[in-house]
């Protein structure tokens, strides 16, 4: 059930932030540790909130890494690890799922997106739920 105890984002939020997710995927395309021989195609942006995924991919791909939040963007591992494994991956425009924007609130968008490249904004709790 999606949490209905988010701040309220207004349209000009919904832009700014839909508008760095298309960026942040772009960019992700052309990120140094989104490259390798061995993947079978084009990388593409799938945040968990956002993810659907065979149960037998899914355990082909290894999970979900056994991480820490702060270490490793476990959501890009695993699109990593299937793009080792087959083509038949993508994103797909029609599907709109509803995601919380409380890191973007608490943090601000700036942080926000410095977090996701690379840790580069790394506060000393991440946990924001």
């Amino acid at each position: 059930m999606a949490r209905t105890d988010d701040l309220p984002v207004s349209r000009v939020q919904q832009a700014v932030l839909a508008s760095a997710v298309v960026v942040a995927s772009t960019f992700g395309r052309f990120r140094p540790g989104n490259q390798d021989p061995a993947y079978r195609g084009p990388y593409v942006m799938a945040p968990g909130c956002n993810m659907a995924i065979t149960a037998a991919l899914y355990e082909a791909a290894g999970g979900f890494p056994r991480t820490a939040i702060e270490d490793v963007h476990e959501d890009r591992a695993l699109v990593n690890a299937v793009r080792r494994l087959t083509t038949r991956y993508g994103a797909h425009r029609e599907v709109v799922v509803r995601a919380s924007a409380r890191r973007a609130h608490a943090w601000g968008l700036v942080r926000t997106l410095g977090w996701y490249a690379d840790h580069r904004y790394r506060p000393d709790v991440v946990d924001i739920r």
